[in-house]
C-alpha cells in the first residue's frame, strides 16, 4: 500500500523492479487490490546496471540531479562501492560495501529507466499546435 500511495503524489510513469520476487509482490498488489503503475524488470547485473550508472553519473555531472541532502540516501551512496566487469561496465556490489547501498541502488535502477524512456511533456509544446511561426 506504501508504493501506492508514493506514486499517487507523484507523477510515475513506471518502476524500475528487481526480477528477484517481481511476480510474488505483482500476486501480492493484485490480491490485496493495490494498483501500482508498471513494474519494469531491471537486471541487477553489468548489463542493466552499467548503462544506469553511466546515467547517474552524467546527470550528476551535468548538474541535473540533486538529492537534497537526505541523509540516508547520503549514507547508502557513500556505501556504494563500482565494481568493473572485463568490458569497464560499472554497478554497485554489496560485497564490495561496508553499510547498506540500497537506496543508491533503487537510484541507479530509477535513472536507468529514466534514460531509456522517452520524455513526453506534461504540456504540449506550442508548436505542436500551430507549427512554426517566421518573420
Amino acid at each position: 500500500q506504501r508504493v501506492a500511495q508514493i506514486c499517487a503524489q507523484f507523477d510515475v510513469p513506471s518502476i524500475a523492479a528487481d526480477r528477484w520476487r517481481l511476480e510474488d509482490f505483482q500476486s501480492l498488489a493484485s490480491d490485496h487490490g493495490i494498483t501500482v503503475p508498471p513494474l519494469v524488470p531491471f537486471g541487477q547485473g553489468f548489463k542493466d546496471m552499467g548503462p544506469a550508472v553511466e546515467a547517474v553519473e552524467s546527470e550528476l555531472a551535468n548538474g541535473r540531479l540533486q538529492h537534497g541532502m537526505h541523509p540516508i540516501l547520503t549514507w547508502c551512496v557513500s556505501n556504494a562501492k563500482a565494481v568493473p566487469d572485463p568490458t569497464g561496465a560499472r554497478k554497485a556490489d554489496k560485497r564490495k560495501s561496508s553499510g547498506r547501498i540500497d537506496g543508491a541502488v533503487a537510484l541507479i535502477m530509477a535513472m536507468g529507466l529514466a534514460s531509456k524512456t522517452p520524455f513526453v511533456p506534461v504540456v504540449p509544446s506550442v508548436y505542436a499546435s500551430r507549427g512554426l511561426r517566421f518573420l
